[in-house]
């Protein structure tokens, strides 16, 4: 009987430990998923975000204008550009954004240090898409596909 009893124990303690062990097992299993849950979560709302930028910079409308300067006719080197900006945006604010100008008024007297010269005669003057502009560059909206050239010239 001492045997039987002794088997008793033994096989109770068997189970005891077995039983301890599966419920560390699962409680691992429980702070592994949660783990992967953070993680799928955390990933979750980093593809949210990005999507979010995403469509944010979709719904911006923006136009590309292309620009020239030329001094008497001439092109400048290295002034060609295609500039991208917000729809809206005014001549005069590409500008300011893309080259180096001085301007009064509204009205710009300098371009990437070609200056206006009133005893020469020489002002910048603009053309939008062939036409000689209407209106200073402050109130001249570029719209897409614009074809800008200034001219340092006379009249």
């Amino acid at each position: 009987m001492k045997k039987w009893m002794s088997l008793v124990t033994v096989s109770m303690l068997s189970t005891l430990v077995l039983a301890g062990c599966a419920t560390d097992d699962a409680e691992n299993e429980t702070v592994d998923t949660a783990a992967e849950t953070e993680t799928t979560d955390t990933t979750a709302e980093t593809e949210t975000s990005d999507t979010s930028s995403t469509e944010a910079a979709s719904d911006e409308e923006t136009v590309t204008a292309s620009i020239v300067l030329q001094e008497e006719g001439e092109v400048i080197q290295g002034t060609e550009q295609e500039v991208e900006v917000e729809e809206g945006t005014t001549l005069l604010e590409a500008m300011q954004e893309n080259y180096d100008v001085e301007e009064e008024e509204g009205f710009i007297s300098s371009i990437e240090g070609y200056a206006q010269n009133n005893d020469e005669e020489k002002w910048w003057l603009f053309d939008v898409n062939g036409e000689m502009a209407t209106a200073g560059a402050a109130d001249t909206v570029l719209n897409d596909g614009d074809e800008i050239v200034w001219n340092l010239g006379g009249m």
